[in-house]
Order: structure tokens, then sequence, then C-alpha cells
């Protein structure tokens, strides 16, 4: 939440003078469940048999992983 506050309002909360790391990037939960990931999956059920549904959450769980291991 106040890394959100943050990154919205432009503020700092916590300041540490000798950071260990660079900088941290919100990248993880909007890809994996953000708003847009929920709508697709109610709009394909509507179209795709649950085994289709099933490997393509399969394939974007591997894309998701490739993803993060690379950032």
């Amino acid at each position: 939440l106040f890394l959100a506050l943050e990154i919205i309002l432009g503020i700092t909360f916590y300041k540490d003078d000798f950071p260990e790391t660079a900088s941290i990037v919100t990248l993880a939960f909007p890809m994996i469940a953000g708003a847009g990931t929920m709508t697709s999956l109610l709009s394909i059920r509507a179209e795709y048999q649950v085994l289709n549904i099933i490997i393509a959450i399969i394939i974007n769980i591997i894309f998701v992983y490739i993803v993060l291991k690379s950032s």
C-alpha cells in the first residue's frame, strides 16, 4: 500500500540513507492477478472449453515465470 502511494503521489514515506537495492518495481501483481487477467478469464470462459483455458493458463504461467526470472 505504501509503495503504491509513493509511486502514485510522488511522495516518500520511508527513506533509506544507504539503500542495499536499486529499486522496487511493481511488476508481478498486475501481470499475475490484475484486473485484465480476471476479465479475460471471464470472457474466454463463455467461448472456450475448460481444457483450452487450463492449457492457456499453463502457458501463461510459463511466460510469467520467464519474465519475472529475467527481471
